[in-house]
């Protein structure tokens, strides 16, 4: 449905292509309610852990790429103008937990997928997560494999807030969403590697510059 209503009037106009790479998501497919043909690829992209963006006129509906390493590194005395990132450990937890129902047998199934990596130095951040869980029900989760899958999309949902960073430098039109950045000279807490999630390229009579969004690209 997504490569669909990506090439139909009006959306087709707006774009000069599009790349729709899910695989075996076709048996995944949401019911489309009273939303807006975005809105609606948006919250499907949530829901199969894919990435929905447009870059240069081409839309992007796909599964994240495997990591990469950075296509460069920015730091303060080489082309990084300002950075600030937030770092938020309240929406982590140890563990989530989806269920669902067995259509053949009637029964409740289930599957856990559980935080792996640090966000942060000694006991205390792992103290603070404890035992903690999450627990969702999913009517469209009908297998014990479903389940695994459900649980484990959301849980890197998660762990992808737990750091965002805004940061702008020297115009570079090879920073794209989907790619990784690297920032150094900004001290322990900053110097990693990021996934691009949104840039901005401005040109104006102050020259050329990169506004970017990213996300720290694990724990």
């Amino acid at each position: 449905l997504a490569s669909a209503l990506l090439g139909e009037p009006p959306v087709s106009t707006y774009l000069t292509g599009k790349s729709v790479l899910v695989p075996g998501a076709q048996a995944e497919q949401l019911h489309m309610g009273m939303e807006s043909d975005f809105d609606y690829l948006v919250h499907q992209a949530e829901y199969l852990g894919c990435e929905f963006f447009i870059q240069a006129g081409r839309a992007y509906f796909r599964s994240p790429p495997p990591a990469a390493p950075a296509i460069l590194t920015l730091s303060p005395d080489g082309g990084l103008y300002t950075a600030s990132l937030a770092l938020q450990a309240a929406p982590l937890v140890k563990t989530v937990t989806v269920a669902g129902i067995d259509p053949e047998s009637d029964k409740r199934l289930s599957a856990s997928a559980s935080l792996k990596g640090r966000f942060g130095s000694g006991a205390g951040p792992q103290r603070m997560l404890g035992g903690t869980e999450r627990a969702y029900y999913d009517s469209r989760v009908l297998s014990a494999a479903q389940a695994q899958k459900r649980a484990d999309i959301l849980l890197s949902g998660i762990q992808r807030q737990f750091g965002q960073l805004q940061a702008s430098c020297r115009g570079l039109p090879e920073l794209v969403p989907g790619r990784t950045l690297r920032l150094h000279g900004l001290g322990a807490s900053m110097d990693r590697s990021y996934y691009l999630t949104r840039v901005r390229h401005t040109l104006n009579d102050s020259g050329f510059t990169t506004a970017l969004e990213a996300r720290i690209d694990s724990l």
